[in-house]
């Protein structure tokens, strides 16, 4: 075993809120603190890498606290603080600072104007080696103890380093959450978040590929009921797209408890109301009498889903002169109600994020120093927050590493 080093800051975790925590700790030092970042894995920024399909996706053009929180399936209330002295502004504005322009996307996610997470990983590993930041990979954590104002750290490999502060910034991994239970956290059950929807029917899946620019969904489970707006995209395996995604983030934990089976709600149209969709319908009684439903789909809907939503009536009229009003006042509730039966989920990509972690309450958000063992930091998604996609939980590692490192250089001049 190997004799103990000791460090201003130790910092678990390789990733966006660990490497920009650190960088920000050198940065609003009066002194030049020794910090060290331990990283289990051979390379650090893993997430980033892959974020927005090797685009990286740093953040999203919603500025307002009150509007950004409600991103945030779970740390809603905990974040308008933070975000009010580090959102998307102060960050946007940091990159530019370092070289690190953007652009913001109709859909308001914002990328570096290179379009390659490249571009960010190597603003932080630049500024890392200016502020002499020491790196350590392959090196998982396997012990922390507090004792007498301090920390001691052993890895795997039975290295150990002394410290004044410890941040978790270890995301969703087992890891910083073992840690935080030895330290007298509480930690909550942990689900994946962000995921697409899988079906049985082969027939929606002979959708795949089609597209609806705005749908609304809704889902009850127990009694709690949730509901999302966005694009929908049918796949080879049942749907996906912002939709699902964002309803998916804010159901995770119910659909884990169901085993992701459960009754989704489809609207198609959800700018007409059920008495438009019927007069429009109505009218094509009139302007196409003799033309079969199937062959004339109606209302901007994609040829092959009103083939689809059709293929449920057993007693499909011929042509549209048949039609009945009560038969076109049922074919409005089925494009205004049309059930979909979750029977799994999939994965959104590599941009897996996990519903759970330390929990919030236990943890001071003015600075995110633990409540309950001081000197011990968090930041990032090791806490239980979460964001939807579009550059929320990007953003939430920044806001969150920010205050820690203001917190923990102000632990570490309590020392002086």
């Amino acid at each position: 075993m190997s004799q103990s080093e000791v460090y201003d800051a130790v910092i678990v975790g390789g990733g966006a809120s660990g490497y920009f925590s650190a960088i920000s700790l050198c940065e609003l030092s009066s002194e030049n603190p020794k910090v060290l970042i331990l990283e289990a894995t051979k390379q650090s920024l893993q997430k980033v890498k892959v974020s927005g399909g090797g685009r990286c996706n740093i953040t999203h053009h919603c500025y307002e606290p009150k509007n950004l929180v409600q991103n945030y399936p779970r740390g809603t209330k905990e974040l308008i603080g933070p975000l009010h002295h580090w959102g998307p502004k102060e960050m946007l504005k940091w990159f530019q600072e370092k070289g690190l322009n953007h652009h913001i996307e109709k859909d308001g996610r914002i990328f570096p104007t290179t379009n390659k997470s490249s571009s960010v990983i190597r603003c932080f590993t630049d500024l890392v080696s200016r502020y002499k930041i020491e790196v350590k990979h392959q090196t998982l954590v396997s012990k922390v103890v507090y004792n007498h104002k301090m920390y001691s750290i052993e890895d795997a490999k039975g290295n150990r380093y002394q410290t004044k502060s410890v941040l978790l910034a270890t995301g969703g991994v087992k890891t910083g959450h073992i840690i935080a239970k030895v330290l007298g956290h509480e930690v909550t059950s942990l689900y994946p978040s962000i995921f697409t929807f899988k079906s049985n029917v082969q027939a929606i899946k002979d959708l795949s590929g089609l597209s609806m620019p705005l749908v609304h969904l809704k889902m009850e489970i127990g009694k709690k009921k949730f509901s999302a707006s966005g694009p929908l995209l049918f796949t080879h395996w049942g749907i996906s797209g912002p939709a699902v995604l964002r309803i998916s983030a804010f159901a995770a934990k119910e659909l884990a408890q169901t085993k992701y089976k459960s009754l989704l709600e489809i609207d198609f149209l959800m700018n007409h109301s059920k008495s438009e969709i019927t007069d429009l319908l109505l009218s094509s009684k009139e302007l196409s009498p003799r033309k079969s439903l199937v062959s004339t789909p109606k209302l901007g809907i994609p040829k092959r889903l009103w083939a689809f939503l059709l293929s449920d009536f057993d007693d499909l009229p011929s042509c549209w002169d048949k039609a009945s009003h009560a038969f076109i006042e049922r074919l409005t509730k089925h494009i205004k109600e049309f059930s979909f039966e979750v029977q799994g989920r999939g994965v959104f990509k590599e941009e897996f994020v996990t519903c759970g972690g330390v929990q919030l309450k236990e943890v001071n958000f003015k600075s995110m120093e633990s409540k309950l063992s001081k000197g011990l930091f968090f930041a990032g998604e090791v806490l239980n927050i979460d964001g939807v996609t579009g550059g929320f939980n990007f953003q939430n590692a920044w806001t969150t590493a920010r205050i820690a490192a203001k917190g923990m250089s102000d632990h570490i001049d309590s020392f002086a």
